[in-house]
């Protein structure tokens, strides 16, 4: 009888094992799955920050809002890149644009803000 009770248990854990196995496996895909929506979630957030800034920047009538949050949002990108990127290894050869032609742009925009504030008006 001590044999055949035995036989039974190691019968019963062959049985067993395989199971354990794909429980195991079931668990790995299970935290792959997981992983994977984790990274999309990020990827779809930058994507809609992204779109975002694109309207913001992009659209002439929102010229307030560009200036009040894309542009220190870039300038601190900026700064946090430049701690990277050593003095060095930046084109020398390049100019950089001016003041002026900043300010230039800045009239032409407020111009054009302002004939189209003359024209809904008349």
């Amino acid at each position: 009888m001590g044999i055949l009770f035995s036989q039974e248990i190691y019968g019963a854990v062959d049985q067993l094992t395989p199971l354990l196995a794909a429980l195991q496996t079931t668990k790995n895909i299970f935290i792959l799955l997981a992983a994977i929506q984790v990274i999309k979630a990020i990827i779809l957030a930058l994507i809609l920050l992204a779109i975002l800034a694109l309207l913001v920047t992009m659209n002439p009538n929102l010229e307030d809002e560009r200036a009040a949050a894309v542009t220190p949002a870039v300038k601190w990108i900026i700064r946090r890149l430049s701690r990277f990127v050593p003095a060095t290894h930046l084109q020398k050869d390049v100019e950089l644009p001016r003041a002026e032609i900043f300010q230039e742009n800045i009239q032409q925009v407020t111009r054009r803000r302002s004939f189209r504030e003359s024209s809904h008006v008349s």
